[in-house]
């Protein structure tokens, strides 16, 4: 039986794509297809068939529509949460797991953290789990070769790729159209990035509420329990829009040290979603000869 979609939620309705088919003959290639229907995003569709981009409207390219492709025989964890590991409230899984992440974005980009008091919507919360959320033990490298990995098959594996660059190109794009990229064009682009999480941290701080948490409210709310709909490809293109879900993916994407897998509040969150399986998701991305079966346009 079909759920009804919450409006926040916004589930792909790629009307791009039916205007490609609509619009022109069948002899014409998917890939020319994609690059043409920019008209429902200024965002770039210059993707081999096998990759999918999750889309959504925005006025201008802010933030990413990541790249995906389904994995065969993907299964939730056995592990099985402590009481400790399910003891937040949605809200506050949501808004301590984004908080910890962004504390991450400024470790990669080396910025010194400012205002770290100041929110009075959380403010207890930001003292009672203030061990917890110090500076994270991880290590992260953005130097790696970007020009090689947009070249290959390791889209999916390298997130950073999806992020833009200007208002109407993303990172893959950028280095297929100019051959090269410099170090500082990658931190640029992460940083826009970080920015968004940035906002929505304050955001929360200031009204207890954001956007962002709605759409992942919704998500636990009607979908996490769907038998049918959990670990299908809807439900990996819905997780690719839950932020904190996308923060994970980015980061674990550039960690080159320290413990593997979710932190204490990115495990709650999962767990809140249902979504324990996504980490097998981009566990198996990192080995892109292996048991994956990419989803047939």
């Amino acid at each position: 039986m079909k759920l009804p979609i919450p409006k926040v939620i916004n589930f792909i309705s790629d009307q791009s794509d039916k205007q490609c088919r609509g619009g022109f003959m069948k002899s014409v290639s998917l890939l020319f297809c994609l690059v043409l229907a920019s008209c429902a995003s200024k965002a770039p569709n210059m993707l081999e068939s096998k990759f999918k981009r999750v889309v959504f409207e925005q006025d201008s390219y802010e933030k990413p529509q990541f790249f995906y492709a389904e994995l065969s025989n993907i299964r939730a964890s056995r592990s099985i949460a402590s009481v400790a590991e399910n003891s937040l409230s949605n809200k506050e899984a949501y808004f301590l797991g984004m908080y910890k992440q962004k504390i991450k974005m400024e470790k990669v980009l080396g910025l010194s953290q400012s205002n770290k008091n100041y929110c009075p919507a959380f403010h207890n919360h930001l003292l009672n789990y203030k061990k917890k959320l110090k500076a994270a033990s991880e290590s992260f490298s953005l130097s790696k070769d970007w020009k090689s990995l947009a070249d290959s098959a390791q889209v999916l594996s390298n997130p950073m790729l999806a992020l833009p660059v200007d208002s109407e190109t993303d990172l893959l794009t950028y280095i297929r159209e100019e051959s090269y990229v410099d170090t500082e064009t990658v931190r640029e682009t992460f940083e826009n990035y970080y920015k968004i999480t940035k906002k929505e941290v304050k955001d929360l701080c200031e009204t207890g509420a954001s956007e962002g948490y709605f759409v992942f409210r919704n998500y636990s709310k009607y979908y996490s329990s769907d038998r049918s709909f959990n670990r299908s490809e809807d439900a990996l293109k819905a997780l690719l829009k839950v932020t904190p879900v996308t923060n994970y993916y980015l980061l674990d994407s550039i960690k080159v040290g320290g413990a593997s897998g979710p932190d204490y509040f990115e495990r709650q969150m999962f767990n809140k979603l249902n979504a324990q399986w996504f980490k097998g998701y981009v566990d198996r991305l990192k080995q892109p000869n292996k048991n994956i079966s990419y989803i047939k346009d």
